[in-house]
């Protein structure tokens, strides 16, 4: 928001120095004594943070001039800091066509478009502006950040070494800092910021600074720098950061309901709840506990009641891991009793957002169906995960795992993805998974065991703004491809999951439906539909 504001004391100035000329664009049905009353009423509420009281100050001049180019350009830069964005974009639309302050109502509406999902249009105005006024610092600065904003980073960094002589070092640090952030080089950008704060303290790169440690979850840090510069903040603006700040120091609980069934006729039915500590924590606790029921079509019945405690453990920036025990009261539709603990152990290492690598160590019973539950068979795996963006829209990300099962089976299980980021806000992405399984003993017909099973597919992912921006939200992935079972023909595998959802301040809510076609998704081999509801709440 810097530039907005440098905007609109820009704008002030400009008014002040070029009266005449505005004033020549009055028509004679408002006379310029009670334009300006209008005016200063909404530079003082705009000083006092009403922006939207403002707003409408304007307005009672704009419906007599709807022309009125500079009181566009106040409209515009006053919805910008209400957050009114589509309303901004349409006011500097409007405005584009009176050519009055050109660039930097085309650096305003591209800023308003990013802030409205829209990066794409967003770039196309912002390289405008900056081609119709190259020397502009503003204009490089907006080009520089669209390009960002579209994860351009490649050309945004060769773009700033082109500009290198026209900006400020100030101006410097905090794109070279932007630029490593966006780039997954998130060390080098946290440098650049605090060496940026250090040497230059201006609010507001205090603040998108401080907003960036939250984002990393370094949120004693983020704090701290806030708080030593709190005196350059007016207590509003202090107040939203405080906000986002509260947001990550709230724990939750809620609870979640499972119906699942497959076309075998087997019935998964669960009921749990969860408490779980806030983002902030070293080591995030998070505790449920819960009863599930699983029936098959002949009628056999095994239920399970089962307590689970879960630890995410941040030991560096680049270390991080995932603790899961899970301990399970079982009874089999025979009547029989035994209790199982079994558990997960995961080591991440992510020296930057686009490099992560990882194993695991793990133990669970097979629980496919009530039969299956019902004999005790416990697998113990050792697995690998592994994340790269080769840049900031292809990546490759893989997981498998080797498994020893109780009834002297093994397992080796494969899975790879190279997807291709197509556009974000909304975000839609698609690429290619392959997938497979291996059994060295395939004659175990409790579960599906083939010596060799092969999947490969084509997927698309699409989410809707993120939770930060919107309240309503919608997640979708949907895949086609081919499977092999043995030596048998391939096949046509479908695969469909879809959750939508709504996040208030305390509260949140989602639904979430999947099904799939795919022999491997499921332990028993066989098509399944798959409903989710869970509500949350924070505090």
């Amino acid at each position: 928001m810097k530039t907005v504001s440098f905007l609109l004391t820009l704008f002030v100035l400009l008014f002040a120095q070029n009266s005449m000329a505005q004033n020549n664009m009055i028509t004679a049905s408002m006379n310029t004594e009670v334009r300006e009353k209008y005016i200063q009423k909404a530079a003082l509420l705009r000083r006092d943070e009403q922006f939207s009281a403002a707003v409408q100050q304007l307005d009672s001049i704009l419906v007599h001039q709807p022309a009125d180019a500079p009181i566009l350009l106040f409209k515009g830069d006053l919805l910008l800091q209400a957050r009114r964005f589509a309303d901004a974009v349409t006011v500097y639309k409007q405005l584009l066509p009176l050519a009055f302050e050109t660039t930097i109502a085309r650096i305003n509406l591209s800023y308003a478009l990013f802030m409205n999902h829209q990066p794409a249009k967003a770039l196309g105005y912002a390289e405008k502006a900056w081609i119709n006024d190259p020397a502009n610092k503003s204009a490089i600065i907006n080009y520089f950040n669209a390009l960002l904003w579209n994860i351009k980073t490649k050309e945004a960094g060769s773009f700033l070494e082109q500009q290198d002589s026209l900006l400020s070092n100030a101006q410097k640090l905090v794109l070279k800092a932007r630029l490593f952030t966006t780039s997954g080089q998130y060390q080098e950008g946290l440098k650049y910021y605090d060496s940026l704060v250090k040497t230059y303290p201006d609010k507001y790169y205090v603040q998108e600074y401080a907003e960036v440690l939250l984002g990393k979850k370094e949120v004693d840090q983020s704090s701290a720098t806030m708080l030593k510069a709190k005196g350059l903040f007016s207590e509003n603006e202090y107040k939203s950061y405080t906000n986002k700040l509260k947001a990550m120091q709230q724990q939750n609980a809620g609870t979640e309901m499972v119906y699942f069934n497959d076309i075998a006729g087997n019935t998964r039915i669960e009921n749990s709840i969860w408490w779980q500590q806030s983002e902030n924590k070293k080591y995030r606790l998070r505790a449920s506990a819960g009863y599930v029921t699983l029936t098959s079509k002949a009628g056999e019945k095994t239920s399970t009641q089962f307590a689970h405690v879960r630890a995410d453990e941040r030991w560096s920036r680049a270390w991080t891991g995932e603790t899961d025990i899970h301990l399970q009261l079982i009874q089999t539709h025979t009547g029989e009793q035994f209790a199982g603990i079994t558990g997960q152990q995961t080591f991440r290492y992510q020296p930057n957002d686009r490099r992560m690598v990882g194993f695991s160590v793990s133990s669970d019973i097979l629980n496919f169906t009530p039969s299956l539950l019902g004999k005790n068979i416990r697998n113990h795996s050792l697995g690998y995960l592994t994340h790269i963006m080769l840049d900031g829209k292809t990546g490759f990300y893989s997981q498998g795992a080797v498994g020893i099962l109780t009834d002297r089976n093994k397992r080796v299980q494969f899975f790879g993805s190279v997807y291709r980021l197509l556009r974000t806000e909304p975000t839609l992405k698609a690429g290619i998974n392959f997938s497979a399984l291996h059994y060295a003993d395939s004659s175990i017909k409790t579960y599906f065991s083939p010596n060799r099973y092969m999947n490969t597919e084509i997927f698309a992912d699409y989410s809707t703004a993120l939770p930060g921006l919107s309240k309503f939200y919608c997640q979708m992935q949907a895949a086609a491809g081919m499977q092999k079972i043995e030596s048998g023909k391939w096949e046509p595998s479908l695969r469909l999951q879809t959750e939508i959802g709504i996040r208030l301040q305390q509260l949140e809510a989602t639904l979430k439906y999947q099904t799939s076609t795919v022999a491997a998704a499921n332990g028993t081999g066989y098509q399944f539909n798959w409903y989710t509801a869970r509500v949350l709440f924070r505090w």
